[in-house]
């Protein structure tokens, strides 16, 4: 199995994806809360897989040289496909990441099997 797709948006850090009610209790804030629903939308359709491993790929297409923190986006996408590709997070077992320069700003994500 091997799954392709792309995203006209960079996912936000994960220090900008939660906020805080009153109460102290966090919540996953709307824009990010669409963006997780977009993700899983795109990828509907696979059977969730209970006990396979999985590798992931993420390329983020960036239109600027600013601080771009890798290891802080990929959480959104992660949760996004719990309990649509694999059951758990802890089935990834391998992560590449990758940040390039380009004219506008993309999301590329590529999950596929490690099971023969």
């Amino acid at each position: 199995m091997e799954i392709n797709k792309k995203f006209n948006w960079l996912p936000p850090s994960d220090w900008h994806i939660y906020g805080t009610r009153k109460n102290g209790a966090k919540f996953l804030k709307p824009e990010a809360k669409a963006m997780k629903e977009e993700i899983g939308w795109e990828f509907k359709g696979f059977k969730v897989s209970e006990k396979g491993r999985f590798g992931m790929e993420i390329i983020f297409r960036v239109p600027h040289k600013k601080n771009f923190d890798l290891n802080r986006r990929v959480g959104i996408i992660m949760d996004a496909l719990q309990g649509i590709i694999y059951k758990d997070d802890n089935q990834i077992t391998e992560l590449f990441l990758y940040k390039e320069s380009a004219g506008k700003e993309m999301t590329e994500i590529y999950v596929y099997s490690l099971e023969e």
